[in-house]
């Protein structure tokens, strides 16, 4: 019998996936929480102004080519 390969959310523990509220990523674990909110409010900020990239073509071998 082969063996199956489990994705990370399959194999995550049940416990880990039930959380009663959600729990923010801190990627700034060494600063204050509240500097992290303020800085992760920024980035958010900063991304929904950034312009969408026009959809990029790919050729028959798979390399991206020039914007549509």
């Amino acid at each position: 019998m082969a063996k199956r390969i489990l994705s990370r959310r399959e194999a995550a523990p049940p416990a880990a996936l039930n959380h009663s509220r959600p729990i923010p990523p801190r990627p700034w674990r060494s600063l204050p929480p509240e500097t992290q909110t303020q800085m992760a409010q920024l980035l958010a900020e900063l991304l929904r102004r950034m312009h969408p990239r026009p959809p990029i073509r790919e050729s028959a071998d798979g390399d991206p080519s020039e914007p549509v």
